[in-house]
């Protein structure tokens, strides 16, 4: 299934990918432009852009099951006091 969901996503979907404030891939390309490099990018560096795709869809396409994760672990900790009177006693 992800095979397939990876080949159905559009272009946009990667280069929009938003990690920690910045788009990943307009990012690291930003580097390599050719004007500032003066050069065209490698093959390395080309199928490092591939994986790097490949890495953003999968992380895209869980989002919406990290989310619900991170949403049940959130709501299923205890508070600080609650844990402090458990701990001291206080809360048998």
């Amino acid at each position: 299934m992800a095979l397939q969901s990876l080949a159905t996503q559009p272009a946009e979907f990667n280069r929009t990918a938003v990690i920690g404030g910045y788009q990943v891939m307009k990012k690291w390309l930003s580097y390599r432009e050719h004007s500032f490099l003066k050069r065209p990018l490698t093959l390395a560096e080309a199928e490092e852009v591939q994986a790097m795709a490949r890495r953003l869809t999968g992380l895209c396409l869980l989002q919406p099951q990290l989310d619900a994760n991170y949403e049940a672990v959130k709501t299923s900790t205890w508070k600080r006091e609650t844990a402090e009177a458990t701990l001291t006693g206080a809360g048998a």
